[in-house]
This record gives structure tokens, C-alpha cells and sequence, in this order.
């Protein structure tokens, strides 16, 4: 049985964090942001003007915080429920659920779904069982295998960290165009403790489906294309997109996955796909709130709050269909393409140039868009104090600066990579 309070603990405090926030707080509820210093990425969200209160906490990954989890619901009897919201947050919780009490509810898909989404190896096998197509592939753990699974995949190849949560290079997915670029990696001998999986390029723009289900059954389901991401190679966080009528067969693929992991929650499936010929690949399913989830409330979808709901049991109204939403609403991260440029410039992948016209399509993107991920007229404070610390890193640059610079000096960026 759930508690009858109207306090909502929130964990992670990144930009999501803001939707999230404002969101549960035009329903009534009262946001409480858990906060663990300098180490949070966006670390604003808790400066939200619908913020009812804070909690500090330790890192996710030390022992300390299980400790302080409990003591906090044994203290805080108005908590209803406690709302992980980042990939981070989402795994500790995913891990700790069975040492919470009974009767606190976890704003999270149902274990399975999240423990299957985490691994990459895993999510590529079940996509090969239920028919979801997928870029060849080999996992790799350490220099020797890496060299050999990219021999086996070929030149250009996309090597990612087996686990979502990990990095390579300090980035989420990095392309080896050629032999030069495999030599450079193969000196850095922090390669040989890393798990990754080497899949073929593929150069076609991305596909977004944010979803919310229940026992294996989609409720609500939205489809965005990425226009552009902080990155000029197409890898990276996506910084515009928009709303778009889902391609029939990404929603046949979205309703596999979701059938399949008989999943319970909301969460963000990815493809890559050519829009001619539909030919597509999978990327992967976060099971969480996407970073972007922001355009999906703009589009008449209220995400954040029907996670919450399925968590407290209640009911779900849903539309005639799940795939009902406005349709060509666009959005931007003004913030991020910002960083994202000044760290392309930085790290030599760009030039005065190319960056001037990256900087005059972000203001482009900025004036045009229907949605900010951050930026709220009524709440300009959390947006403003992140603008106002530029020594602070942004997600898009908390990166390893001299491991990126050797990829971008040796890589040549193949001229089908996504665009817009």
C-alpha cells in the first residue's frame, strides 16, 4: 500500500530533472531534489522554482547512500514515492529496490526490463530473437579483442562501452574511420579493463520513441527525429529534433520491444534509420525518462507524470490510440549545442568557420523552437544560473579532453554521417 503524501523524491539533478520537476508540480505534488554537490551534471534543477525542498546525499556508487536512502524514508512520512530520473539514479534504485520498505513505491520500470536494458549484449540478442533488425557487431574486452572485432566489422566502425553507464574515450560512442585511427587507440593501455562492442557504421539520422506501458502494452508513445547533436559526427546528445508521425515500422519495432520485456514504466527506444528506403538499425532503450523527454510534454504527452502513476497504481487514462500527439513540435538545447560547439572547437574537430555556423544555427534552432529543454519564462532561474557559470563543465565537455583529441586528429568523418 502507497503512502498517502504528496512529496515526491527526485534523484538525479539533470536538465530531465526540471521537466520532471514542474511537470509533478502543476499536478499537485511537491517535488524534493536529492543533490550531491559539484560530482551532479546539470546540477540546477534543484533551484526550480516548484523545488518544495533538498536533500544532500552521498555518490550513488558509495555504500554510504543506501544508509541515507532509508534513513530519509524512515524520517520523511509524506514521501510517496521515489522518482530516480538519470541513468545513474535508475540503476542504484534498480539494484536497491528490495531493501526499500514495502509500502515506498519506485518510479521505475519493472526489474527485468531495466536489468535487460543495461546491457547492450543482451538488448542486441533479444532484438535478433523478436526480428528487430541490428548493425553486425562483436563484443570486445581489452586492446587484443578490439583489434581483432574491428577487423572482423571492418573500417568505419562505431565502438561503445558494453554497458550504458560506462564511456569509451570518455564519450558515449566513438568511429573508427580507418587504420590509423585503430593504431592511435591501441596505444592508451586504459583499454585493456574495458568491455565495448564494435558494430558496423551506420550513417543514417536518429530516431527517437519515448514511451510510457503497462504489462507489455504501449499506453502512450511519441516519435522524434534528431535534426543535430553536439557532436559533428552525428554520436553524442541530441540538441534539436521534433515530433514527427511515427514511421510504421519503428512502431512495430517499439511494440516488440515493449511486448517482449513485458515492460511496466516509461522509457526512450533509438534507432538509426534511412527515411527513403526505412531501412533501420537499433541502438538501444534506456529505461528512464530521455535527456529530450521535455518536447514529448510539449507535445500533449504527460510522460513524467504517468511514470508516476503506474508507479502508485493508479490509473492510466489513455488516449484512442497510443501514438496520439501534436506532431511536428520542435525543440532545443540551446545550452548544449553551446558547449558542444566550444568543444568541438577546443579538441580541433571544427574550425573558426564551421563554428560560426554551428553558433548561427543553434540562435536559429533557439528563436524557432516550441520547446527549450531548460529555458521557462516562468522559471528562468535554473537555465540562467547554469548560463552564469562557465567555468562549471557541461555534460557535453565533462569529457577525457586528451583521448578525444587523439580520435578527432586521426578520424575523417564519413561523408553519410546523420544530418538533418
Amino acid at each position: 500500500m502507497s503512502r498517502s503524501g504528496k512529496q515526491i523524491l527526485l534523484l538525479g539533478n539533470g536538465r530531465q530533472s526540471l521537466t520532471v520537476i514542474r511537470s509533478l508540480a502543476r499536478e499537485g505534488w511537491a517535488p524534493i531534489v536529492g543533490i550531491k554537490g559539484d560530482k551532479d551534471r546539470n546540477a540546477q534543477a534543484h533551484l526550480a522554482r516548484d523545488v518544495a525542498g533538498t536533500w544532500k546525499h552521498s555518490d550513488f556508487q558509495d555504500s554510504e547512500f543506501k544508509n541515507e536512502l532509508l534513513a530519509f524514508v524512515a524520517e520523511n512520512k509524506d514521501c510517496a514515492a521515489i522518482y530516480p530520473v538519470n541513468g545513474e539514479a535508475v540503476r542504484c534504485m534498480n539494484a536497491l529496490r528490495d531493501m526499500l520498505p514495502h509500502d515506498m513505491p519506485l518510479v521505475l520500470p519493472n526489474e527485468a526490463a531495466v536489468t535487460a536494458c543495461f546491457d547492450k549484449d543482451a538488448m542486441h540478442k533479444l532484438c535478433q530473437k523478436i526480428g528487430v533488425p541490428i548493425a553486425a557487431y562483436r563484443i570486445a574486452h581489452g586492446r587484443t579483442e578490439l583489434l581483432s572485432a574491428c577487423n572482423t566489422i571492418g573500417q568505419p566502425c562505431v565502438v561503445k562501452p558494453l554497458d550504458q553507464a560506462d564511456l569509451v574515450f570518455g564519450v558515449k560512442a566513438a568511429i573508427v574511420s580507418d587504420e590509423a585511427t585503430l593504431s592511435g587507440w591501441l596505444q592508451d593501455s586504459r583499454l585493456d579493463g574495458q568491455r565495448m562492442m564494435v558494430q558496423q557504421y551506420i550513417g543514417h539520422p536518429r530516431y527517437n520513441a519515448y514511451f510510457a506501458a503497462q504489462d507489455g502494452r504501449l499506453l502512450h508513445a511519441v516519435a522524434v527525429l534528431i535534426h543535430r547533436t553536439d557532436r559533428v559526427d552525428g554520436t553524442g546528445f541530441a540538441v534539436s529534433g521534433q515530433t514527427i508521425e511515427p514511421p510504421p515500422i519503428l512502431r512495430e519495432d517499439c511494440e516488440k520491444l515493449v511486448h517482449s520485456l513485458n515492460y511496466t514504466g516509461v522509457g526512450c527506444a533509438q534507432w538509426l534509420m534511412d527515411p527513403n528506403s526505412e531501412e533501420r538499425i537499433f541502438l538501444e532503450l534506456n529505461p528512464r525518462l530521455g535527456g529530450n523527454f521535455k518536447v514529448v510534454e510539449a507535445a500533449g504527452v504527460p510522460l513524467a507524470h504517468t511514470a508516476l502513476k503506474l508507479a502508485l497504481e493508479k490509473k492510466v487514462v489513455t488516449p484512442a490510440g497510443p501514438w496520439t500527439y501534436k506532431r511536428r513540435v520542435q525543440y532545443a538545447w540551446t545550452i548544449g549545442a553551446l558547449a558542444g560547439c566550444r568543444f568541438e572547437l577546443q579538441t580541433g574537430a571544427v574550425n573558426n568557420l564551421t563554428a560560426a555556423r554551428l553558433l548561427s544555427l543553434t540562435m536559429w534552432e533557439a528563436l524557432t523552437a516550441q520547446a527549450h529543454l531548460t529555458w521557462s519564462w516562468r522559471d528562468p532561474i535554473p537555465t540562467l544560473a547554469e548560463m552564469m557559470r562557465p567555468l562549471r563543465k557541461r555534460p557535453t565537455l565533462d569529457r577525457d579532453k586528451e583521448g578525444l583529441r587523439l580520435l578527432r586528429n586521426r578520424i575523417h568523418i564519413p561523408s553519410s554521417r546523420p544530418s538533418r
